[in-house]
C-alpha cells in the first residue's frame, strides 16, 4: 500500500503525519475565545521562532499554567474547533491547519464589527507587529 503524502496547504504544516486529519478551513462557526486565541498566538509564534511545535510541558512554560494538562485541555478545545490537529502518540504532535496571520486578522475584523472592548487597540498592535502604521 502506497504511504499517504498529506496535501500541503498555504499556510502552515508542521509535524506532517500519514495519520493526521487536516482541514484547510476551521470551523468558522466555533469562534474562538480570547483566551483560545492566545494559546493559538502563542503556538504560532513558537512554531515561527522554532519551526517546530512546543511540547506540552514547553507550553504550559510559555501560558504560565500549573501543568502540561491544563496545556493539553486548550490544545483539544483547538483540535475540536479545526485550528489545529493532535497527533496522538507524538510529543511534539501538533499540525497548525490555518494560517495564523489570516486567522488573526478574521478575529479582529469580527471584534471590530462587533464593537468588542479594547478590539480597537488590539487590531492597532496586530498592525504595528506585521510592519504597517496607519
Amino acid at each position: 500500500m502506497a504511504q499517504k503524502t498529506p496535501p500541503q496547504f498555504n499556510g502552515y504544516l508542521v509535524c506532517p503525519h500519514e495519520h493526521a486529519r487536516l482541514s484547510s478551513r476551521p470551523d468558522q462557526t466555533l469562534k474562538l475565545t480570547s483566551r483560545q486565541q492566545q494559546v493559538f498566538d502563542v503556538l504560532v509564534k513558537y512554531v515561527d521562532e522554532h519551526r517546530y511545535p512546543p511540547n506540552r510541558q514547553e507550553l504550559a512554560g510559555l501560558l504560565h499554567l500549573s501543568s502540561p494538562n491544563a496545556a493539553e485541555d486548550h490544545l483539544k478545545a483547538l483540535d475540536r474547533k479545526g485550528y489545529l490537529t493532535l497527533i496522538k502518540g507524538k510529543t511534539r504532535g501538533i499540525t497548525i491547519n490555518i494560517r495564523a496571520r489570516d486567522c488573526i486578522a478574521t478575529q479582529l475584523l469580527r471584534e471590530l464589527v462587533s464593537e468588542e472592548p479594547g478590539a480597537r487597540e488590539r487590531a492597532l498592535a496586530f498592525i504595528e507587529g506585521e510592519g504597517g502604521s496607519l
